[in-house]
């Protein structure tokens, strides 16, 4: 066998390259084949950086002795899981939740089967046009529907598939991903039925805003909805909707929300956040104004969060349970129906958002000010 041509002498496992050289290695008196294709080693003016064997085996073809040698002892990385701490060690929380309970929601949905198979965004364009309120999704398969709404009106809704109900159809969110999304239609749709919030459902996940008071809604109405909204609209010191200042945009305040299962139960989560609309371009000439107008917008939106910081934080997350748990009750349905005319979805919340005791004790938790 050709002998390698000798690296420098080691210190401490490490090796000197130089632009020049081809690596090799000696170990327990055995010389590998020289590599006839490793590239040189590009190291600017610190010819006497040094470098260790998993950094040469980077840019060099080794052989697979060599290579077992070097990386033969490591371990793969298993992932295992970790219960969870409930030891309190103090007996005040820390930290506050984002995060609501989920009390009650609902486990089954009524399963419609169609004769004719066309596409979920062609079923729920024709449950539009027909005027009918109804949360559906794909059960599982092209031609079977899990749906809240009422039963009567569905199958109208759906004549021209030939739809016949099917009984029901289970809803385990935790294993199938359908099963969660109808559950967030439904949920987002229940929070704002009764309060003065609307839907903004879209692919990137639902979110919830604050409807504008308009002047031409009766008195009457008017005053609830003002009073519903009374301490939201102190908790964040100015309007809850309005126009973004330097554009053509206007913002609405509100919530994104999602269903996260944590500790074996699931949680309504939810984020406080200014949603801004802009009109689309109106052709390529008009794209550079819209895009400036985002920037200003994006700008302003970033400076008024900015502003906000702990005790705001926390009077407008008290502001947000309190419409959504005690303002019009924790319980919520998007339609109301009774057991004869269909499936609902109905919702419970707990009252009191989520909070978190520390499972070790420190110094930090100790200080004024830190709870």
């Amino acid at each position: 066998m050709q002998r390698a041509s000798a690296l420098p002498t080691p210190a401490a496992e490490t090796y000197t390259a130089h632009a020049t050289a081809i690596p090799a290695v000696q170990f327990n008196t055995v010389y590998p084949t020289p590599c006839t294709t490793a590239p040189s080693i590009s190291i600017g003016s610190a010819s006497d950086k040094r470098y260790s064997l998993g950094d040469i085996a980077d840019v060099a073809e080794l052989p697979p002795a060599l290579v077992t040698h070097i990386f033969g002892d490591r371990k793969a990385d298993e992932t295992a899981q970790v219960p969870l701490q409930r030891a309190a060690v103090l007996p005040a929380p820390v930290l506050r939740l984002t995060a609501l309970p989920v009390v009650m929601m609902p486990t089954v949905a009524r399963r419609i089967n169609l004769t004719v198979g066309p596409g979920i965004a062609d079923v729920r364009q024709q449950i539009r046009d027909s005027n009918v309120w109804a949360v559906v999704a794909q059960a599982g398969s092209p031609r079977s529907m899990a749906v809240f709404g009422n039963d009567a009106e569905l199958l109208r809704a759906l004549a021209p598939f030939q739809p016949t109900l099917a009984g029901e159809v289970s809803l385990e969110p935790a294993k199938e991903s359908w099963a969660k999304g109808i559950l967030y239609d439904g949920l987002v749709r229940a929070l704002c039925r009764n309060l003065p919030l609307y839907a903004r459902l879209n692919s990137r996940g639902n979110t919830i805003a604050v409807t504008r008071l308009r002047a031409d809604l009766p008195p009457e109405v008017l005053a609830e909805r003002r009073s519903l909204l009374a301490k939201l609209q102190n908790a964040y010191a100015s309007p809850l909707n309005g126009k973004v200042p330097g554009t053509t945009g206007t913002y609405s305040e509100g919530l994104a929300v999602r269903l996260e299962l944590a500790d074996d139960r699931w949680w309504l989560v939810f984020e406080p956040t200014t949603f801004i609309d802009i009109l689309a371009a109106q052709g390529d000439d008009d794209k550079a104004r819209v895009q400036a107008e985002w920037d200003t917008a994006d700008e302003w939106r970033r400076e008024r969060w900015a502003q906000r910081y702990n005790r705001a934080w926390s009077n407008i997350l008290d502001a947000w349970v309190e419409l959504l748990t005690r303002a019009r009750g924790s319980r919520h349905s998007p339609y109301s129906l009774t057991v004869a005319d269909g499936i609902d979805a109905t919702f419970e919340l707990g009252i009191k958002s989520g909070r978190t005791r520390p499972a070790h004790d420190h110094d930090y938790f100790h200080h004024q000010g830190a709870r």
